[in-house]
């Protein structure tokens, strides 16, 4: 988005979202992959469980489709956002293949051009499209539990091979591991998780057309009803998970998935809503200032956060996967967090974009992207 153009209550939002998908994914990087296991889950896990897994990329996906909302209603050119897509997908590819397998930029290109053919549609087609599609994801996701739950769990044939990989010292063999191991699955998963994006991009889209934001900021007073409907179905869910995690069989676990879906979009839009009704206070935005920044440079801080983490973890960097204790997630991810923090508000101090951004702005506008005309 240009510079005059900005709201910084989005951009919070998202700096603020980008903190969420770090911690959950630094749990994800530093285990092995799709693999479930027979052991009771921690007390840190079943934190990043209830509270965390899901929700933040929920956040980033509701954004995505508000941000498509305000690219078409700017410049009216869906072949520009067709560039803007195809950009993207270049990212996620070069990210999925050469970083981590746990991109979801393909996934979010993808999901986008599937939302162009909703772009004239009106208020009620959008909100039918997004239930539609949240329905069939959550059928899906609670049939592959159940079905999963009677097949088990990774075996440690598997689960010896991931880590050899990840341990190995060579970068080569980590690319073999993932062409042959990861990507396929990586693939399949996309296929099951694109309903669920689709729904939160149209849901995004439909915040837009009811024109819930205004040119210097957001409507607070709409989001009060959201924020407490948004809370009980979170806290709601979130028991049903507990008490159905704690049960043996197919039936719980693919009832436990139902209440996970749920929790999943309404964590993500209990914790949205209410960011924005608390940074209303002038006061509150300026101090939380410094995640606008890292929220405007989102998709830098986000690659640079799996490139960082992946070389710190795998053997052909300093071999650290499996050693981190969990108790060390956080403090963690709130120092490199920060880091972020500092080194976004040092970059935009002199420069309009962020590095990647701006590589995906020439992608998008051509040389006039760059110069900072044009829009999102």
């Amino acid at each position: 988005m240009a510079e005059k153009s900005r709201i910084i209550e989005i951009d919070t939002v998202r700096g603020f979202a980008l903190f969420g998908v770090l911690l959950v994914n630094l749990t994800m990087m530093n285990a092995i992959p799709f693999s479930g296991s027979d052991t009771p889950m921690s007390a840190f896990q079943w934190g990043i469980a209830l509270f965390a897994e899901g929700k933040f990329y929920t956040i980033f996906s509701f954004l995505f489709g508000l941000g498509f909302y305000m690219f078409m209603k700017n410049h009216q050119s869906e072949e520009r956002f067709r560039r803007r897509l195809r950009g993207l997908l270049f990212f996620g590819i070069l990210h999925l293949i050469f970083i981590w397998y746990g991109d979801i930029l393909h996934v979010y290109a993808i999901a986008g051009f599937i939302l162009m053919g909703s772009v004239r549609d009106d208020v009620s087609k959008l909100l039918k499209k997004s239930i539609g599609y949240f329905l069939v994801s959550t059928v899906i996701f609670s049939v592959f539990s159940y079905l999963a739950y009677q097949q088990g769990t990774v075996g440690p044939e598997s689960a010896e091979m991931a880590r050899e990989a990840y341990l190995g010292n060579s970068y080569v063999t980590m690319l073999f591991y993932r062409f042959t191991q990861e990507i396929p699955i990586t693939l399949l998963n996309t296929l099951f998780i694109l309903p669920k994006i689709l729904s939160l991009f149209h849901m995004g889209f439909l915040f837009g057309k009811l024109e819930l934001y205004k040119e210097r900021g957001l409507k607070a007073h709409c989001f009060m009803k959201p924020f407490f409907v948004s809370a009980i179905l979170f806290f709601i869910s979130g028991a049903v998970v507990w008490a159905s995690g704690h049960q043996m069989g197919a039936i719980s676990a693919a009832v436990k998935t139902i209440f996970e879906e749920i929790g999943t979009v309404s964590g993500g839009l209990f914790y949205m809503t209410g960011l924005w009704i608390f940074i209303s206070n002038p006061v509150v935005l300026k101090i939380l200032s410094p995640l606008s920044a890292v929220g405007r440079m989102s998709l830098t801080n986000y690659l640079f956060q799996t490139l960082f983490w992946t070389t710190v973890l795998n053997g052909y960097g300093l071999g650290y996967f499996d050693r981190i204790p969990e108790r060390a997630y956080l403090p963690l991810a709130l120092l490199f967090f920060a880091l972020q923090g500092a080194f976004s508000i040092l970059w935009l101090r002199r420069f309009k974009f962020g590095p990647v951004e701006r590589i995906w702005r020439y992608m998008t506008y051509g040389r006039k992207g760059i110069e900072g005309q044009g829009g999102l």
